[in-house]
Order: C-alpha cells, then structure tokens, then sequence
C-alpha cells in the first residue's frame, strides 16, 4: 500500500523575515534587493511600487512554463497598463539530459525577448540564493502545474513563508489549503486565460 506525502521545506533556511521586523518592511527590503539583482543583470530597473510576479523551478512540461504566454497580445495589454504596471521574472533549470526541459527554456527566453522584454526578465543561473531573492521579494507566486502532476510545490511553500501571495492551480500541497483571501485559484483546464483573467480581474485592481 503507497501512501501519499507531501514533502516540506526547511523553514531555517527560506525564511527571510527577520526577527522584530513587519511582514511589509521585511518584504519591501526582499524586494528592494530583488530588483537590485534585475537591474544589475539586465539594465532593466523596476521601481518598487510595481507589481511583481514570480515563476521560478525546474522546468518540465508539466510544471507549464509557458502557460502566461498562451495570449501573448492580452498579456502585453496587461503589463504595458501605465496606470497599473505589472513585471514578470522568470527563472529556472533544465536537468541536463532533459532536451524537452532545455527547449522549454529558450522558448521562455524566446517569448520574452520577442513580445515583452522591457516588462519581463529571465534570469539564468537558478541557485539557491536567486531562489531565496525570487521567493521572498516578488509580490505573487505563479505556480501552474497540470492538476495530478505536482508532488509537493515546495517553490510555493517558500515563498507563502516569506508573504509573498499564491496564484495557483490547486496541486500539490494546495490542493490541502483553503486560498480564500490569501490567494487566488486557477482553473486547471482553461490555463492560459484564467492566468490573465485572475491578473485583470482580481490581483491588479
């Protein structure tokens, strides 16, 4: 008989409030940082009232890397709002001898490049320490693996501890957690426009 088990993280190592400190100061510093790292590695400098929005693990087609995209000209129209910017950082790895996986990254990289290179970045090289600077400084976390795929989702379980806000499919260990007025729920099978929809409708306003 197999059991289920969600994995957890090491609560030490990804908590990057510290002691004596307000959730929004810690996360306005977490920020600060975060965008010094974009600013140094891309030239783009992102202001502090802007709403950043993270996707960032290792990358198989399941995890769905490239579900933001799915309506590219929506998606523009949304980030590009002068009244109400939005900024996308994405990051990740493919295993070695995953060709998929190194496919879906250039065309990550690709997609940003070509339709939205001022208002998304890519970063390379996904260590613990970006990992630390992504799931403690963006304001929402995009997670959106295919429902009955995700193990654990530990990516999202670091940056709910660090008061950064879910947008998720309900996998993994949301699938455990009632969101109502801590995040946002997207519709497994309808992904690409739900992504915005919940952008437009609910997380910008």
């Amino acid at each position: 008989k197999v059991e289920s088990v969600t994995n957890g993280i090491h609560l030490a190592t990804w908590d990057h409030i510290p002691k004596n400190t307000t959730l929004l100061a810690a996360h306005t510093e977490n920020k600060r940082k975060l965008l010094e790292v974009i600013k140094k590695q891309t030239g783009l400098e992102w202001q502090e009232n802007e709403l950043l929005i993270g996707w960032a693990r290792r990358i198989v087609r399941y995890k769905r890397p490239l579900a933001i995209f799915g309506e590219i000209e929506r998606l523009m129209d949304l980030v590009e709002a002068e009244n109400r910017p939005i900024r996308l950082i994405m990051s990740g790895f493919a295993h070695q001898r995953d060709s998929e996986g190194k496919a879906l990254m250039q065309a990550v990289q690709s997609m940003i490049e070509k339709h939205v290179p001022t208002t998304a970045v890519y970063l390379p090289e996904y260590t613990m320490e970006l990992a630390g600077l992504l799931t403690s400084g963006c304001d929402v976390w995009l997670n959106t693996p295919a429902v009955g795929f995700e193990a654990c989702g530990t990516s999202g379980m670091k940056a709910c501890l660090n008061g950064v806000l879910p947008c998720t499919t309900r996998d993994g260990w949301i699938a455990e957690v009632d969101l109502t007025g801590i995040g946002w729920l997207l519709n497994n099978e309808a992904i690409h426009d739900s992504i915005l929809d919940v952008l437009e409708e609910e997380i910008v306003p």
